[in-house]
Order: C-alpha cells, then sequence, then structure tokens
C-alpha cells in the first residue's frame, strides 16, 4: 500500500482491496473537527462577500452612498418584517437553513429593483418638461413606470415560489412561502421607502453637495443648463439597438446555436446522484472521511441490511404528519415533524391470514426478481428472515393457529416471556425491534417481520442506486404478500436513505419537472395579463425555456448530478430566469412605433438595469464556490448559472426576436381580437 495525502489529523494508507492488502486509517476526529469551526467561519467570509460586492455595486451603479445604504437597508428590512408576518400572523414556527438563502435571492431580486426605479428617476430629468419640470412630476413619471414594470416580474416571482406549497417536502414549501412574503415586501419598500429616500435626497442633500464623487453625483447639463442625457442611454438607443438591428437574425442564429447545444449537453451531461449527499462538498477531507469508513471500512459486523415489513397500516395513507414547530436545519429532515401512524380498520388475523402470513415468510426466502440486477435475483440473503409468527408457531405448532385474535395476543405474550424467545435474542439482537405487533384491548393493530437483504453492506445510497432493490421489494410487496403490506428500510443504517427517503427524492424530482412547468404557466398568464399581447408573451415564454435549459445543462456538464439539493434550487431559481425577459418585454409593449423603434425604447430604458441586476446576481454567485458548505456552494452554482443564461438569452434572442418579428400596432393583442369577434357577433345577431 501507498500513503495518500494528510488532512489534518487524519491519513488513509492503501487503495487496493485484495487478500493480501490491509487498509489503514488513522483518524483523529477531534483534529478534524476542531477545525469545522474554522470552514464555517470561512464560508461565513464568502457569503459576507457576495454581501459586500452586492452593496458596492449598487453605490456605484445609483452613484450615491445616501441612496446605496438606503436601498440595501430596505432590501435587509423585508427579511425580518416577512420573518415577524411568518411568526406572528401566520403562526408558522419552521425556521430552517433555507431560510439562510432567502438572504441571497433577496439581494438579487431587490437590487434588481432598485436599479429600476432609479434608472426611470435619472431618466425622467432628461425627459420632456411636462415630465422633469419639478421633482412632483419627475416622481410621479418615474413611479408609475417603474411600479408597474417591478409589479410584473414580483407577481411572477411569487406566484412561482408560491407554486413550492404543492411540493413534499415541508421545508420546500415553508421556505417557499416565507420568500414570497419576503419578494412582497421587498416590493412594497422599494415603491415606499426608496422614492421617500431618493427625493429627500435630491430635493435637500443633493444641492449642498454638488461634487462629492460617489457621495453625490451631480447630474450633467448642457450649455442651455439642461440635464444631459446619460452616455450609456445614449450608447444603447443610438448604437447597440442599430448594431442589434443590422445584425439581428445572426444573433437569433447564435441563440438557436446555443440552445440547440445546451439541450444537446443537458441530455447528454444528465444523470441522478448515486449516493445521499454529504453536508460538505466532495472534495473536502471530512466528506472523503466519510466516503472511506463508509465503502471501505465498513463493519461486516453489522450484518446485512435488513427490510421490515408491516402488516395492518393503511396502505393508501400509512402516515400522517402533524407540524407542531420546530427550529430545524436540515432541509431533508424531518424529525420535527409529528408522525402519526394510520392503521388498517379492517385488518383482521385471522386463522386463513394467520397461516398466509406464515408462508409469506416462507416464500421470501427464495423469492427472485429477475431482470433487477440482484444477486442471483434473490430478495433475502441465505434464507435469513426473522417471522415472529413463523416463531411462534415453532414454539406451539398444534395450537397455530389461533382461533381469535384475542388467543393470538395472548400467545404472543407467553412467547416473549419463555426461553425460546430469549435465545432468539441472543442469537439475534436485532430480533427484538425487527418483528413485534401492536396491541390495543387485546386487538393486534399491526405485526411487522424482517428480513435480510441482497443489497450490499458497503452500497451507495443515491436514488438510482436504491432503485432495483426497491423496486424489487415493491414488487414482493404488490404480488407475495397475503395481506397489504409496507416495507421500510431502517434509517440507522442507512445514514438516512430509507425507503422514505426515496420515495421522497423519486417524487421531489417529478415535482422540480411539475413545479418548472407550472411556473412557466403561472409567467405566461402574467404576462398576457401585462402585456395583453399573445405574440409578446410566447416570445417571452420561449427565452425563459433556453434560459432554464441552458442553466441546467451547465450545472450538470460541470460534475453535479440530479439530486435532492439540485432538484431543490432549480425549483428555488426559476424566477431569476424569468425577470430579465419581463422587463425587456414590458417596456417593450409601453413603446410606441415600429418593432425596431418599440425594441430600441426598450433597450434604452431598461437594459442599464436588467445589466445591474444581471452582474450583481453573477457576482454574489462566485464568492459561494469557495464555500465548503455543499448547500452554499451548490446554491453559487445555480443563482450564477441562472441569471447569466437569463441575461444571454434575452438580449441574444429575445430583442433580435423583437426586432426581426415582433408585434407592431393591434398585432397580438388578444383584447382587440375578443372585442372584435364580439362584435360581429352582435352585428350577426341584430341583423338576424
Amino acid at each position: 500500500p501507498t500513503p495518500a495525502p494528510a488532512w489534518g489529523g487524519s491519513q488513509y494508507v492503501g487503495e487496493a482491496r485484495g487478500d493480501k492488502t490491509i487498509n489503514v486509517l488513522w483518524d483523529d476526529f477531534f483534529g478534524l473537527t476542531g477545525r469545522f469551526g474554522d470552514v464555517l467561519f470561512q464560508d461565513l467570509l464568502y457569503a459576507i462577500a457576495s454581501m459586500v460586492f452586492v452593496f458596492v455595486y449598487i453605490w456605484v451603479n445609483v452613484g450615491s452612498v445616501v441612496i446605496a445604504i438606503a436601498g440595501i437597508t430596505e432590501i435587509l428590512l423585508s427579511l425580518p418584517m416577512a420573518l415577524t408576518f411568518w411568526r406572528v400572523i401566520m403562526q408558522q414556527e419552521r425556521v430552517d437553513f433555507l431560510f439562510f438563502l432567502s438572504v441571497y435571492l433577496i439581494l438579487c431580486i431587490g437590487a434588481d429593483d432598485i436599479f429600476v426605479f432609479m434608472d426611470s428617476w435619472k431618466a425622467s430629468a432628461s425627459a420632456p418638461p411636462h415630465i422633469s419640470n419639478s421633482l412632483e412630476t419627475r416622481l410621479k413619471w418615474s413611479y408609475q413606470t417603474a411600479a408597474t414594470a417591478m409589479l410584473t416580474t414580483t407577481s411572477t416571482t411569487v406566484l412561482c415560489l408560491l407554486l413550492t406549497t404543492t411540493s413534499t417536502l415541508p421545508s420546500l414549501r415553508s421556505f417557499g412561502i416565507f420568500v414570497a412574503l419576503v419578494v412582497f415586501f421587498d416590493y412594497c419598500l422599494v415603491i415606499t421607502w426608496l422614492p421617500c429616500v431618493v427625493l429627500a435626497y435630491t430635493k435637500y442633500i443633493l444641492p449642498c453637495c454638488p461634487s462629492c464623487g460617489l457621495c453625490c453625483k451631480p447630474e450633467k447639463v448642457d450649455d442651455a443648463g439642461k440635464i444631459k442625457e446619460r452616455p450609456a442611454v445614449v450608447f444603447l438607443r443610438n448604437r447597440a439597438a442599430p448594431f442589434m438591428h443590422k445584425y439581428r437574425f445572426g444573433f437569433l442564429a447564435l441563440s438557436a446555436a446555443l440552445s440547440i447545444s445546451m439541450l444537446t449537453t443537458l441530455s447528454v451531461e444528465f444523470r441522478t446522484a448515486e449516493d445521499t449527499p454529504f453536508f460538505v462538498v466532495p472534495t473536502h477531507p471530512l466528506s472523503v472521511l466519510s466516503d472511506i469508513n463508509r465503502l471501505e471500512f465498513y463493519n461486516a459486523a453489522q450484518g446485512d441490511y435488513q427490510i421490515t415489513v408491516m402488516y395492518g397500516l393503511d396502505k393508501d395513507r400509512p402516515f400522517t404528519f402533524r407540524e407542531p414547530g420546530a427550529r430545524q436545519i436540515n432541509p431533508f429532515s424531518v424529525d420535527d415533524v409529528e408522525k402519526v401512524v394510520e392503521y388498517a380498520e379492517d385488518f383482521e388475523l385471522t386463522e386463513a391470514l394467520q397461516e398466509a402470513i406464515v408462508n409469506d415468510c416462507d416464500q421470501a426466502k427464495t423469492y427472485k426478481v429477475a431482470g433487477a440486477g440482484l444477486p442471483d435475483d434473490l430478495l433475502v440473503d441465505e434464507e435469513e428472515v426473522y417471522c415472529v409468527l413463523n416463531d411462534l408457531k415453532k414454539w406451539k405448532p398444534g395450537a397455530f393457529p389461533y382461533s381469535t385474535e384475542r388467543d393470538l395476543a395472548s400467545a404472543l405474550k407467553k412467547f416473549y416471556k419463555s426461553g425460546d424467545y430469549d435465545d432468539l435474542v441472543d442469537d439475534f439482537p436485532d430480533y427484538r425491534s425487527k418483528t413485534g405487533f401492536v396491541l390495543e384491548n387485546n386487538n393486534i393493530l399491526a405485526l411487522w417481520n424482517s428480513f435480510n437483504t441482497t443489497i450490499p453492506v458497503n452500497t451507495k445510497t443515491g436514488a438510482s442506486t436504491l432503485r432495483p432493490y426497491f423496486e424489487a421489494w415493491e414488487k414482493y410487496q404488490d404480488e407475495a404478500c397475503a395481506s397489504p403490506c409496507l416495507q421500510f428500510l431502517p434509517e440507522d443504517r442507512f445514514q438516512g436513505a430509507s425507503w422514505n427517503l426515496y420515495v421522497l427524492l423519486i417524487r421531489l424530482a417529478g415535482e422540480t419537472i411539475t413545479t418548472i412547468g407550472a411556473s412557466i404557466a403561472c409567467a405566461f398568464v402574467v404576462l398576457l395579463v401585462a402585456t395583453k399581447n399573445v405574440w409578446t408573451t410566447a416570445m417571452v415564454i420561449v427565452t425563459i425555456i433556453s434560459a432554464i435549459v441552458s442553466m441546467l445543462a451547465c450545472i450538470f456538464a460541470s460534475g453535479l448530478s440530479f439530486g435532492p439539493q439540485e432538484s431543490l434550487y432549480t425549483v428555488l431559481t426559476i424566477g431569476l430566469s424569468i425577470d430579465y425577459a419581463v422587463h425587456v418585454a414590458h417596456f417593450y409593449e409601453h413603446s410606441d412605433g415600429s418593432r425596431f423603434e418599440k425594441a430600441q425604447g426598450a433597450l434604452s430604458k431598461i437594459a442599464i438595469s436588467v445589466a445591474g441586476g444581471a452582474v450583481t446576481t453573477v457576482f454574489a454567485g462566485l464568492p459561494l464556490f469557495g464555500c465548503n458548505q455543499l448547500g452554499l456552494y451548490l446554491f453559487g452554482f445555480f443563482i450564477f448559472f441562472t441569471s447569466f443564461w437569463a441575461f444571454v438569452m434575452t438580449f441574444c434572442f429575445l430583442v433580435p426576436a423583437f426586432m426581426a418579428f415582433g408585434p407592431e400596432g393591434s398585432q397580438g393583442k388578444y383584447v382587440l381580437f375578443i372585442q372584435k369577434m364580439m362584435g360581429k357577433d352582435a352585428s350577426s345577431s341584430k341583423t338576424g
């Protein structure tokens, strides 16, 4: 064996496994965990770096430290306001790790809203006299322009987040509602608090400090004393827009090629996770140590993984859950959720059913499922079963089966006190917990047996790895059980990857696709109402789908696989992929002229805000790439690629598409179409 590198207090020697190889692990647990606090502190610094960057960029963009402080304050104030509403008004207690991620989402969304309002305010200064004549007229015009634009994006984001209420995960449901509240309160503050600060700053502070650099950036005026348009606006209108119009079909070809390549990449690189994720990144020593311990130094004395099969539960709804309220850290944990067992009302252990359950155990010893990839197609390893009724029958063969449940319960009580039962417990220490029954008023509500499975002791625990075993036992459950039964894999042996978690992951994967579809449908409806144009709405939806596909392709091409956290973050970042395209579409519809003039107007009015929002989101995600906690690390990937591709598809596809074949005049206006149809119907009716 060759020595491997040392990590803190641990060193792993040897890789090959064979008859002549001894693997040795020197493990100083306290040496590693003593440094874990440093890991958390380092991740905190990365998180703070993201927030500092957002603040600095807002400062540079708006040109005033006063407004920047006011802006970052209103963003952060939305968090305690939402939390107060969540805890006091809604009477909810759940506060977990996912809530921390809302800080990043609202920093990105809130900064975008600030840019939209401030760009409208700056544009009002160089607008025609009826707008720029006074602070009141400027505020009125800016407020109407920005508030309606932000309302459209806020509505789509909030609705997408509220769709998480259909999720299986309690944490995801709670988080979706909480972040929806945060986005709502941020919108309320950005259309109330921020305009007041901007107005007070412009009226009282700016005149006293006209040349203080970034603290009080003065507006430039021409020789006639009129405030000039910003150079960026002039560039977008007079240079960028004509350039994009000239090469619009080239941009469309480029965006089509990107979309096709990203779709191909996604289809090739997509893969489901083979293992349950650790809480730190795979390259971190703690994660490596966990894998070595589990895969190389597993204890053969632990025995096989055991499946417990339970009779007597309501098969359609074996458990109900109540949430008494707790503060949990693991978003995939349901430890704070009170589980209530639901028993089948028609379950009765008749003589025939007693014999049938005994036969179930005997049959399971040699039960085979072909094509599932099981060793020798067998479910049970070496015919090792633990069945209480079978052992009861061996103890008193002449008395079995019992005529009533009362007699069976009495016999089981005597069997539990016998020397034969003590011998079973001595031979099989898990026998006491792996077999048993639930008794109430001498009625047996449920009964369970256990089986040593052919699942390898050192197997990985991801959904794709467990799938053949799960489906094989599902087949046994559905075809071989004499009475409706349910099977479970103990969580303590499988590091939390129980059958329940497996089912949860499968549902979560399906929910991800469903939520993406539902979010796109919500965006379609909101846009249809806001723009009143089917044509414009359809173009935006194509843009959003292209951005989502490209984001997922980059995520999986970077080496990540589709696991619980990836599916979770896909749902959470959908709102970020919608905002930019919605902004451009909103201003396109509110501009006049030909399709080029409308697209030109949208570019000059909103492109700076969209670019600012994209920059803050992209660079807020970059520091998270250095985090050691897997949740923060993955979230950095998602917000970075989501914002990047949403920006690229908005300006490489949507804007050129508007210039090439965007709606003009009444094209695509479904309201006019409906009115026209109703007018025809009315005239036809009158003629008749």
